[in-house]
């Protein structure tokens, strides 16, 4: 994974020089130039002074620490006061949950004068460079000099998880390449992918006509999760661009004759320029005209074809599938190598005890069935190690829940039990992280995540974030083992009546993983949320297959448009969270070849089905028929075909529900998530 910064600008223009690096910035050949791969001098030259100056209690939120029991007290009344009134109209009543709710707005809203977070020497470059070290704390590198009337500004932070090792910028006699991802190319899963890209560039360019489309032709044949910059010096082009899915980071602004192009947004005002690349197109800067043009990714594939294109060619329903067994064999041989892919291709450069990878877990259907697939293949290979599961709850003062009281946490408690009776061994061992979060945190937190995850600005963007944000941390959290000595038919509820006796607990537990998977796409694919029910609300019992065909060729739109717009309404966000801890995230279900499948393979009735129950009320004496509901029902079927049953019939909550991350103010009772902060 590589934290990427790229500055094209005038040469006339004023330069913001990094002054984080002090007098050790070299000068040759017209070249400034500091590298380092010391983790430490990266650690306490950038990313700690970062974090000490990021995660501070300002006045305002210390306020709220100090009256938080006065405001569950406040609180308290008007929840009862509110359940009056629903009963009677009382103008007593309403005048005393007026002056309650102005009691709670004077504290959780009260007008102090914080103070300033941006420091007033505040420096763009320099912000931003700390910033974006914390995304890759094995090496940093910086790079300034002209190129024609240009001047250019390179920054590259690498977490090495490929190996052998290559510093970025990669510099060639034509091209410079800043990449951050990781590639599943079948060529190059045993190697450095960026050196791939270096060859494979070459070899299009003696191929192609032009050389732009030797670069379009390169990115097009690339599988995996990745955002780049591309510099060709030759006819003096930048392109950039991500992943057709867009599973990485990666903003833009241009302003004022410059362009940045950058992981991460910076933390002052500017921040209101950075535009979130899409994932569909892949963007071209002409140096000598300074202007910005996009190509998209379907006139690549159509001019080239590869066997990287996502085809959105879905089945439509089909009332009588004859070999659904198949069908659920065929998604778990796909889905599974996507898993293998992600999972053998960790080669950190340097190597740490304990686990090398972790799953961000719920316990729920998507990401047990992904825990389950890297469970058995590090069984199968002979592979010694753990794996840790990491699973997030938080205090909420203003529902008095606990952390470890959260739905989220209860589930994953139940499924890790289950995973680890099915797959612990004498060199495998699968280690649950539960992660307390308390109000203090949350609020030490919230701005520093508000600042990452921009352009996304909503409620719910930062109850989402905030939660992943603080999962991939790992770090001072609780971590259950369990005993290799169990009972075989220990049964869960027996296990949870006294887990001393069969667990052994570290308090104190720092997860050493460095790549991180998530479910994340199930529901987009296989029709996980309320919306796809919604499709269907109009249908009645006598529906005739040609209704039902209409009705789920809809579903299948809206499904292929949701793998399309994945990279705004969740990637990009997510990506800036996680990785700001030095963390790597993939996502097995966003592989070029499941997402393939899923959508061109498996009909569409597989994914949502629905059936007509009688069901009798009081107040219907005569029995209703009354639609219900399966999302993800083929999804569900693997589960079982794996021996997930315990998992197989679980619905679908939403992290910041599960994890209860959502609204933790009190005063927030009426915050919509789609509020903007």
């Amino acid at each position: 994974m590589c934290g990427i910064l790229y500055s094209i600008q005038d040469q006339t223009s004023q330069i913001d020089h990094p002054s984080v690096f002090g007098n050790e910035i070299s000068e040759e050949n017209g070249v400034s130039f500091y590298e380092t791969d010391d983790t430490e001098k990266i650690k306490s030259l950038l990313i700690q002074p970062q974090l000490d100056n990021d995660l501070i209690l300002t006045k305002s939120d210390q306020m709220k620490l100090d009256n938080l029991e006065r405001l569950r007290t406040l609180n308290e009344k008007l929840i009862s006061l509110n359940n009056t009134i629903k009963k009677k109209l009382d103008d007593d009543k309403l005048k005393q949950k007026l002056e309650i709710e102005h009691q709670i707005d004077q504290i959780v809203n009260h007008p102090i004068h914080d103070d300033e977070l941006l420091n007033q020497d505040y420096n763009l470059w320099n912000d931003l460079i700390s910033r974006i070290a914390c995304r890759g704390p094995d090496y940093i590198q910086y790079q300034q000099f002209c190129h024609h009337d240009k001047n250019i500004q390179l920054f590259s932070s690498i977490l090495s998880l490929r190996q052998p090792f290559n510093k970025q910028p990669t510099e060639t006699d034509d091209f410079i390449l800043q990449f951050n991802g990781e590639l599943y190319n079948e060529e190059c899963l045993n190697t450095n992918d960026t050196d791939f890209i270096i060859h494979l560039l070459s070899k299009n360019l003696n191929a192609c006509n032009t050389r732009k489309l030797a670069v379009l032709k390169t990115i097009a044949e690339l599988n995996g999760e990745f955002a780049f910059v591309l510099t060709d010096k030759i006819e003096n082009k930048v392109y950039f661009g991500k992943d057709y899915i867009g599973k990485r980071a990666l903003l833009y602004s241009m302003v004022d004759s410059r362009l940045i192009i950058s992981s991460l947004p910076p933390a002052d005002h500017s921040r209101q320029n950075y535009i979130e690349c899409k994932s569909s197109q892949l963007y071209q800067l002409d140096m000598t005209s300074f202007k910005l043009d996009t190509v998209e990714y379907e006139s690549i594939w159509s001019e080239f074809g590869s066997d990287q294109r996502i085809s959105f060619d879905p089945l439509v329903y089909n009332s009588s599938i004859a070999n659904v067994s198949s069908k659920i064999e065929n998604l778990y041989k796909v889905l599974n190598n996507a898993c293998l892919k992600r999972q053998n291709t960790i080669h950190p450069l340097h190597e740490t005890q304990g686990s090398q990878l972790g799953i961000l877990f719920s316990g729920g259907l998507d990401c047990t069935v992904i825990a389950a697939m890297i469970s058995d293949n590090i069984i199968q290979n002979g592979n010694r190690g753990y794996i840790d599961l990491m699973t997030i709850g938080f205090d909420n003062p203003r529902t008095n829940m606990k952390a470890s009281e959260s739905p989220d946490r209860k589930l994953s408690k139940k499924s890790w039990f289950n995973l680890l009776k099915k797959y612990n061994n004498e060199l495998f061992k699968i280690r649950l992280v539960e992660i307390n979060v308390e109000y203090r945190e949350w609020l030490i937190h919230k701005k520093r995540v508000e600042k990452l995850i921009y352009p996304a600005n909503t409620e719910m963007d930062l109850s989402i974030a905030i939660a992943f944000c603080l999962a991939s941390r790992c770090s001072n959290d609780f971590k259950i083992e369990l005993n290799d000595e169990i009972p075989k038919n220990l049964d869960f509820n027996e296990y949870m009546e006294d887990e001393s006796i069969y667990s052994t607990f570290d308090s104190n537990y720092a997860s050493n993983a460095k790549v991180l998977f998530s479910g994340l796409g199930a529901d987009e694919l296989f029709a996980g949320y309320s919306r796809h029910e919604s499709i269907f609300n109009d249908i009645n019992i006598d529906a005739s297959d040609s209704i039902l065909l209409k009705k789920y060729q809809e579903l299948s739109e809206s499904l292929i448009y949701d793998i399309q717009v994945i990279y705004n309404r969740n990637l990009g966000r997510d990506d800036r969270a996680i990785s700001s801890w030095g963390k790597e995230l993939r996502y097995p279900y966003l592989d070029n070849k499941v997402i393939n499948h899923v959508i061109n393979d498996i009909e569409p009735n597989l994914k949502l089905k629905y059936e007509w129950q009688l069901k009798t009320t009081k107040k219907d004496k005569v029995g209703k028929q009354v639609k219900t509901y399966v999302r993800k029902w083929i999804l569900r079927e693997l589960a079982e075909f794996m021996g997930l049953s315990w998992v197989k019939d679980e619905m679908k909550r939403a992290i910041q529900f599960g994890a209860k991350s959502a609204k933790l103010e009190i005063g927030q009772s009426k915050t919509k998530g789609t509020d903007n902060l």
